[in-house]
């Protein structure tokens, strides 16, 4: 969350109650808290990206992409929007797009794993599979227990035909959580390649 001018104790407290019910999963509570703090503030950078990312965790695009928007509007250098805006556009596969807008974001926020990883990927699916990788390892070391960065730099490998580098990402990523189903999912497919290579 952008920390963009001295706000209000009153919508402080709103944006910390709405970060909380975030962390907990609580989405649509999260979403109502930065409304609230919106409404006593209608310029609030925070509370709008706070809107859009949980948004975005609710797959609600239109309202994410919406919300994003209107933060650009007010501050153009929102490395949370940034980060939304390029995130929605490298799901669409526009992939260019979003390169260019998480280019700024990591430019206004450099070292964020988060920005990194959504940019790394979209360089890797852009077909600039080097860029790609060396960025997703950039995320990783900046985030080693990460289970999404582990996963999409494994996929990158997998693809590049290295399975035995992608199967350690996610062997590393089971154990930090044997329940996570892509987990299960990409070590079930590398495995299955591995077994096609030895014959």
């Amino acid at each position: 969350m952008t920390q963009s001018k001295n706000i209000p104790q009153a919508v402080l407290q709103l944006l910390r109650k709405s970060e909380d019910s975030k962390l907990s999963g609580n989405y649509e509570d999260a979403i109502k808290y930065a409304e609230e703090a919106l409404s006593k503030d209608p310029t609030c950078i925070e509370a709008l990206e706070e809107i859009a990312d949980n948004y975005l965790a609710l797959d609600k695009i239109d309202k994410a992409q919406a919300a994003a928007k209107f933060a650009i509007s007010l501050d153009k250098d929102s490395y949370t929007a940034l980060y939304i805006l390029g995130f929605i556009e490298s799901r669409e596969s526009n992939f260019k797009e979003a390169i260019k807008l998480l280019e700024q974001a990591n430019k206004n926020r450099p070292n964020h794993p988060e920005i990194l990883r959504a940019l790394g990927w979209a360089y890797f699916m852009q077909e600039n599979t080097v860029k790609g990788k060396i960025i997703l390892e950039r995320a990783l070391n900046l985030a080693p227990e990460d289970i999404t960065i582990l996963c999409d730099l494994g996929l990158c490998y997998m693809k590049d035909s290295d399975s035995n580098k992608a199967l350690d990402l996610f062997y590393r990523a089971m154990e930090l959580n044997p329940n996570d189903e892509r987990v299960q999912e990409c070590i079930q497919i590398a495995e299955q390649i591995q077994t096609i290579k030895s014959k």
